[in-house]
């Protein structure tokens, strides 16, 4: 992925329209994917596509060019955006590695088990499991998106895994 250079975030602060192109023709593909990968439905992921777009206009001059990575920021943009996204649309799912899924025995238990460990995981527990699950984040990269020590993200992520997994072997149908 091209590397979006300061001057081009800049002059979207000024609201240019086509270094808004710009931004906008590199990251489209990327956000798309996440949003296609969390959302599943078609029309959904449109919608929220848009409105990440439409957000970044408006959000960008909160953007501290020389203190952030922007990359960073526009991705933790996009997942606050595709969370409250499944909040308006009551979409509650968790997106866990699949090996871990895969241990349920049929579909409707998979299915089940995603929409109930909204309830189980901590919105920071679920916000820290999207980024390493779904943008493939390391830990450094948590850290520094959520403004944390590295440490506290990957004790804080093994927790959740951890509780995933217990709830999991609670509900009939698993085996581990």
């Amino acid at each position: 992925m091209t590397r979006i250079s300061n001057k081009i975030i800049e002059r979207v602060k000024q609201k240019d329209e086509e270094a808004f192109a710009e931004i906008f023709y590199t990251y489209r593909n990327y956000v798309y994917a996440i949003a296609k990968y969390k959302l599943k439905d078609e029309e959904d992921v449109k919608d929220c596509v848009q409105e990440i777009f439409q957000k970044l206009f408006f959000n960008i001059v909160k953007y501290d060019s020389p203190r952030n990575n922007f990359h960073a920021w526009f991705i933790q943009l996009v997942n606050n955006h595709i969370i409250d996204f499944y909040r308006k649309r009551k979409h509650s799912k968790v997106i866990l590695d699949d090996d871990y899924i895969s241990n349920c025995k049929c579909e409707e238990n998979k299915s089940n088990l995603l929409e109930e460990l909204v309830d189980v995981l901590l919105p920071l527990e679920y916000e820290i499991i999207s980024y390493r699950m779904v943008y493939d984040m390391t830990f450094i990269e948590i850290a520094e998106v959520m403004n944390m020590n590295r440490e506290t993200v990957r004790r804080i992520y093994l927790k959740a895994i951890s509780k995933a997994k217990e709830y999991a072997e609670r509900i009939k149908g698993y085996e581990g």
